[in-house]
């Protein structure tokens, strides 16, 4: 039995026939249930549902440390989860990661960092950033957070920096659990979020380790 909350006009809770009503995130939500459900198997669809796959559990990797803080706030009828899935699938295929310059980690309206530059080598542990603050960009402020995502395409490896460092500082470095090797590629991004939890677009750097 299905209860109507707010009047005929408003939203209802339970299952009248084929339909289901509930709430999520205050707005009310109606879902039809098939009559029958298909599985059809063509290679197109195979190929989305492993592209899916990876996309999503790449996301559940990164989901504290980057997705959470820079697209929670900027989600718009969406969870952060499912805007970062929907904007980096193109990243992934059915194979796994595919293009490392179709992550992406934050959009917003904060400044981005500006002249990223990254530094490492084949046998470090880490890779240096730094970047430009300038002061007079309305959008960019010397408390902003920054957070880092280091991607290793070659190696599968993932490593993050959460709000370690500021804008202000310039500089940052993010470490691996174990060293790079000549030849591997590797993506870095930033993105900042300011006291109210806005963020902004991301600077990336896409580097083959020399």
């Amino acid at each position: 039995m299905a209860k109507i909350k707010q009047g005929i006009f408003g939203g209802f809770s339970g299952k009248i026939g084929n339909v289901i009503g509930s709430s999520w995130k205050g707005i009310n939500v109606m879902k039809i249930m098939p009559t029958s459900v298909a599985n059809p198997k063509t290679a197109a669809q195979v190929a989305n549902r492993g592209r899916f796959t990876y996309a999503t559990a790449f996301a559940k990797v990164i989901l504290l440390a980057i997705v959470k803080p820079l697209n929670d706030r900027a989600a718009q009828l969406m969870s952060g989860y499912n805007k970062f899935v929907k904007q980096s699938i193109e990243a992934f295929n059915s194979s796994g990661l595919n293009d490392l310059s179709k992550i992406v980690i934050s959009t917003g309206r904060i400044a981005p960092a500006k002249t990223l530059v990254v530094t490492g080598a084949a046998g470090q542990k880490q890779l240096d950033l730094e970047w430009a603050f300038d002061e007079t960009v309305p959008t960019a402020l010397a408390t902003d957070k920054a957070y880092i995502l280091i991607v290793n395409k070659t190696n599968g490896e993932v490593a993050t920096s959460s709000a370690e460092f500021v804008r202000a500082e310039e500089a940052g470095e993010v470490s691996f659990p174990s060293n790079m090797t000549a030849g591997d590629d590797v993506g870095i991004y930033i993105a900042f979020t300011n006291t109210l939890g806005e963020s902004g677009p991301q600077a990336a750097n896409i580097k083959e380790i020399e």
